[in-house]
């Protein structure tokens, strides 16, 4: 009995420090007049340094797979400012992916019912960063930004 109790204790102790947590905090709350909603947008993200549509050479480009409610779907390329060697988990948090329901981002059907079209999917946490060359690949949890 007590090698059960034991046990028990060890296992729980064992949950508690092994509770999933991302790399960063999460982003900002968002403002007074909006707020983060499900359901959540789970998926890799891969970056590599590009050249930005507006011919800059300090640009980060990124290609999104995911899922959320069943639906499998690709974001991307998408463009973010800045350098290639400054991408942590933490500068990733916060990203917009793109806007619900708009072409090359998460399907309609996806996101929340409220905002429709101006709802933003942000990088809400990352759970898995890694940095291989010039190959960044994540793990990320977006969620939807939307009005209140």
């Amino acid at each position: 009995m007590k090698k059960i109790l034991l046990m028990s204790v060890l296992l729980f102790s064992l949950m508690l420090i092994a509770t999933p947590i991302g790399f960063a905090g999460n982003p900002p709350p968002p403002g007074p007049d909006q707020k983060f909603v499900g359901p959540a947008v789970v998926g890799t993200i891969t970056i590599t340094p590009g050249i930005t549509p507006g011919g800059s050479s300090d640009g980060i480009q990124a290609l999104f797979s995911g899922h959320c409610s069943g639906i499998q779907f690709t974001i991307g390329p998408t463009w973010f400012g800045g350098s290639f060697d400054a991408v942590t988990p933490e500068l990733l948090e916060g990203q917009i992916l793109g806007y619900a329901g708009t072409e090359n981002s998460v399907p309609l059907d996806c996101a929340p019912s409220k905002g429709g079209y101006e709802t933003q999917v942000i990088i809400y946490n990352v759970t898995h960063f890694t940095k291989i060359g010039n190959v960044i690949t994540a793990h990320v949890v977006a969620l939807f930004l939307v009005p209140k």
